[in-house]
């Protein structure tokens, strides 16, 4: 079965782990290049740490706002900054346990 070609999703969270800056050897991070490789152009991320990430990181980040609207929100790291926000309407993959 092919992937819809209109499908938008979010990555929530980028970093090693929740309210870090640190990015090096983030399995969310990779995560998150690996699903924009496979759907280009489709794929944004929210992360608050977003200015610690090198210029070169390939991803398109946007305010978590934006993200939480995507009609597939996943959710990688349990940021406090996200976990003060509603859960989004469409569907949720919570990988992190961000809405317990």
């Amino acid at each position: 079965m092919d992937a819809d070609p209109d499908l938008k999703l979010a990555c929530l969270g980028l970093a090693f782990k929740a309210d870090v800056d640190d990015f090096r050897e983030s399995p969310s991070f990779n995560i998150a290049r690996a699903l924009t490789a496979l759907f280009p152009g489709r794929v944004v991320c929210a992360e608050p740490f977003a200015d610690a990430l090198r210029p070169d990181h390939g991803l398109t980040i946007v305010e978590p706002t934006e993200a939480f609207a995507a009609p597939l929100v996943v959710a990688l790291v349990p940021h406090t900054a996200f976990k003060s926000m509603m859960r989004p309407d469409g569907q949720v993959i919570d990988a992190c346990g961000l809405w317990r």
